[in-house]
C-alpha cells in the first residue's frame, strides 16, 4: 500500500497510491534459480495527482541467477501495462501504456549477512504512452509524437504549451520548453515510446541491524533523465520473526 508525498514549486500533494499484490514462484534447475512474479495493482491512487494510473495495473518477469561462492549474477526480463515504481526507480510520472523492462546485475553475500551488489536497467516502452506527472497541476494537457519544432527551431520537447522565457517577479524566468522534460510542462501529456526509453545504474546495500530486521539502502542514477533516486528502508522477514529455527 504505497502512500506518495510530493513537494516543489508547482505542486504539494499526497496520497494513497495504486494497492498492488506480488505473487512469486522460485526454483532451482541445473545450479540455476529461477524465479518469476506477477504484480496487480488496483486502481486506487489518484490520476489527476499522478499516484495511480487509472486502471488495473499488470506486470510480470522472470529472473535467472547462479550462485557463485560469495557472487551471484542475475538477470531478469519483464513486460507491464504501465510504468510507476516497478522499473529500476521511483519516477515522478505514471504512465498508461505497454513497455518492455531489464535488469541485471551481482549480489555479494559477506560475513554476518552483509549484502551488496551492483547493477543496471532498461526500459523499453512500446507505442505512444500517456504520461501523468506528479511534478504538475492538473489540468494542463499536452502532446508529443509528431509534434513539430516552432519556427525558430527551439526544439519544443512533448507535452508543450508553457510559453518559453515567461518573466516572474524580481527577474526571475521560466527556463525554456526545450530545456523541460514532459513531466514538467503539464500533468498530461501524450509522449512517444522513444522520449521514455531510459536506463540507468544501481547500487545496494543491506546491513543487519537485527534478527529478522535489516538497513536497506538503494542509490539510482537513470542516464537520460538526469535523475538520482536515493531510497533508505528497513527489511521485515517476519517468517525469521515467527519461526526463528527454521530455514528458508
Amino acid at each position: 500500500m504505497p502512500y506518495y508525498r510530493t513537494s516543489n514549486a508547482s505542486v504539494s500533494s499526497g496520497g494513497l497510491g495504486d494497492v498492488y499484490v506480488s505473487a512469486f514462484l522460485r526454483g532451482k534447475t541445473a545450479g540455476f534459480d529461477l524465479g518469476s512474479s506477477l504484480t496487480v495493482g488496483a486502481p486506487t491512487g489518484d490520476r489527476d495527482t499522478g499516484l495511480g494510473a487509472g486502471k488495473v495495473t499488470i506486470d510480470g518477469a522472470a529472473t535467472i541467477a547462479r550462485r557463485l561462492r560469495l557472487a551471484k549474477p542475475w538477470v531478469s526480463a519483464g513486460f507491464a501495462n504501465s510504468v510507476f515504481n516497478n522499473v529500476g526507480y521511483q519516477r515522478p510520472y505514471i504512465t498508461d501504456g505497454n513497455a518492455a523492462h531489464f535488469s541485471g546485475g551481482v549480489d555479494f553475500t559477506m560475513a554476518h549477512k552483509l549484502a551488496f551488489g551492483a547493477g543496471g536497467f532498461g526500459l523499453v516502452p512500446v507505442g505512444n504512452q500517456i504520461v501523468y506527472s506528479q511534478t504538475m497541476k492538473a489540468g494542463s494537457s499536452g502532446s508529443a509524437g509528431g509534434q513539430t519544432n516552432p519556427p525558430n527551431g527551439g526544439g519544443m520537447m512533448p507535452g508543450g504549451g508553457m510559453a518559453s522565457g515567461m518573466g516572474g517577479g524580481g527577474g526571475m524566468t521560466m527556463p525554456p520548453v526545450s530545456s523541460m522534460r514532459f513531466y514538467d510542462q503539464a500533468h498530461k501529456s501524450v509522449v512517444n515510446a522513444n522520449e521514455l526509453r531510459d536506463y540507468g545504474a544501481s547500487i545496494w546495500l543491506s546491513i543487519p541491524i537485527h534478527s529478522g530486521f535489516s538497513l536497506n539502502t538503494l542509490v539510482t542514477r537513470s542516464f537520460p533523465f538526469d535523475l538520482t533516486t536515493v531510497r533508505v528502508g528497513v527489511g521485515i522477514d517476519v517468517a525469521r520473526l515467527l519461526l526463528p529455527d527454521k530455514h528458508f
